[in-house]
């Protein structure tokens, strides 16, 4: 329910469904609001659809969320919305829609690995259209599902492995630290004992010495 109101129905595959969880929420990228959801869905997402209207551009916290998703390998699919939309007067047009948005693929995701990506019009789908690309990427989703799957459970195998490595390192490294440390505390307090004892046996040789000189006045006289 949008905020005038209108209502639109979604339909939903029952079978795709069963086991899985689709998450929506808008401003995902409003890292004011959404560093915890953001920070869960590369722990736990399987697959990430990133929603971009063709002409549009992605902006530097697009790309930084983009380049984390990424790096965390969970496999990302680009939809390029709004692909019934031309502009003619610029040279938009049906046929140069593709090469517009491969450019903008090459130039705007630069760096950032990009699973698949496909041109949608939810316009022409609830038009009834052919040309509304949705089916393409269902199509896509259905051959390639399991082996998305995997990538993403082998990133999050990845990155649990690489947080423990990083957490013993760590933890040897406090040890080394406190070991050291340790060895410089007995080293001192070694220090001041050995000091302690020497001022002892000065003290003993100055006190002896008075002693025999004492003695060797008394027999002098």
């Amino acid at each position: 329910i949008n905020k005038e109101g209108n209502k639109y129905i979604l339909k939903l595959n029952e079978v795709a469904l069963n086991g899985r969880v689709i998450v929506d929420i808008p401003g995902v990228f409003d890292f004011t609001g959404n560093r915890i959801f953001s920070q869960n869905m590369l722990n736990e997402a399987d697959i990430v659809y990133f929603f971009s209207p063709c002409m549009a551009k992605v902006s530097s916290e697009q790309y930084e969320l983009l380049n984390k998703i990424s790096d965390a390998n969970i496999p990302i699919i680009v939809l390029f919305t709004m692909g019934d939309l031309t502009e003619p007067d610029e040279g938009i047009t049906r046929k140069t829609l593709p090469d517009l948005v491969k450019n903008r693929l090459d130039s705007c995701f630069s760096g950032i690995n990009v699973s698949h990506y496909q041109i949608i019009s939810s316009n022409n789908f609830y038009k009834e259209k052919e040309d509304h690309g949705i089916d393409k990427l269902q199509s896509h989703i259905e051959l390639n599902d399991t082996k998305y799957k995997e990538i993403a459970e082998n990133g999050r195998l990845k990155r649990g492995l690489n947080y423990y490595i990083d957490l013993i390192e760590n933890i040897i490294k406090d040890l080394e630290k406190d070991k050291f440390d340790i060895v410089n505390l007995i080293k001192r307090e070694n220090e001041l004992w050995y000091k302690s004892e020497q001022k002892k046996i000065n003290d003993k040789e100055i006190e002896d010495v008075c002693n025999i000189s004492k003695e060797l006045e008394w027999l002098k006289n």
